[in-house]
């Protein structure tokens, strides 16, 4: 999966952001189908078995869902290029930036 990198910076006040993501996320997530939300949730879920991560955080966004694995470490490098490969095949997109991995799963 080609890997695209982010030049993001983090927040003055961390706090205030991760709110105002949480209420964004709130509000999008129903414009998002039951299949996307289960393929984010899927995502989510076997993201722990190929990385080893802090956390795993869904956030529903106007155009895409992201997956972001926070402070990942690459520990099953075989399983993970078999996953990306197949979530590649359906248009699913993956970002690098400092504060982690985010994965895109794109509005249908």
């Amino acid at each position: 999966m080609k890997t695209q990198d982010l030049d993001r910076k983090k927040s003055p006040c961390a706090w205030w952001a991760v709110q105002d993501a949480r209420m964004a996320s709130i509000k999008n997530e129903s414009h998002y189908s039951a299949a996307q939300k289960i393929a984010a949730d899927s995502m989510a879920q076997v993201l722990p078995l190929v990385y080893s991560t802090k956390e795993v955080h869904i956030n529903y966004r106007q155009r895409f869902i992201t997956i972001k694995v926070d402070s990942p470490r690459v520990i099953d490098r075989k399983n993970l290029a078999f996953l990306e490969e197949d979530w590649s095949k359906k248009g699913y997109k993956k970002l690098a930036t400092d504060q982690g991995v985010i994965y895109r799963i794109p509005r249908v």
